[in-house]
């Protein structure tokens, strides 16, 4: 199995990641994160917010029909076949919906969840250090904890859905990179396996 170079294994602290192998049994996984996601979309999404500046409610429904069209196209693509593993989608109920028709769709399913379970005040230390250190002076700490509020609302909820299907796999994100990547390996490993 291909795992995930060490620098991927950061963006996952606090969130849930899925991951699906292919039918096949390959389990060969490709990430695909949140960052890289956005990156497609930031452009089909400017030009709404250029076409329709003022609709606020309609434009978050407008992000998430773009979002899951995107998470849409990126799986049906050749590299994808084997697995992947999505980091920082699904985030709504709704996008878990959208995600689970897809995967019907294509005969595929969610092998496993992950939800790095990291203490709130190591993970606003983590995330003000991520913030000095890589110049995001946007990552303050009334920001980091708004968007923590924002996660207990929107995303934890997620993880009560995949617990009452057998998916989800909590996995300690306390530690060096080291220890935490040797957990989520052996996570998927068994996740794998089942």
């Amino acid at each position: 199995m291909r795992w995930l170079r060490p620098f991927a294994v950061t963006a996952l602290c606090a969130s849930l990641a899925a991951c699906s192998t292919s039918p096949t049994g390959r389990s060969q996984l490709l990430l695909l994160s949140d960052d890289q996601l956005n990156q497609m979309g930031q452009q089909a999404f400017a030009q709404y917010q250029r076409d329709v500046p003022t609709a606020n409610q309609a434009s978050h429904r407008y992000v998430q029909c773009i979002t899951n069209a995107i998470v849409e196209d990126r799986l049906n693509e050749a590299d994808c076949e084997p697995g992947f593993l999505l980091d920082g989608y699904p985030r709504t109920l709704a996008q878990v919906e959208a995600l689970d028709a897809l995967l019907s769709d294509n005969d595929q399913s969610l092998d496993a969840v992950l939800e790095l379970v990291v203490d709130d005040e190591e993970l606003i230390k983590r995330l003000l250090k991520r913030a000095e250190t890589s110049g995001r002076t946007d990552d303050t700490e009334e920001v980091i904890r708004e968007r923590q509020a924002i996660y207990v609302r929107e995303t934890a909820p997620l993880a009560e859905n995949y617990r009452e299907r057998g998916l989800l796999v909590g996995v300690d994100g306390e530690g060096d990179m080291d220890e935490v990547t040797e957990r989520i390996e052996q996570a998927l490993a068994k996740a794998a396996a089942n």
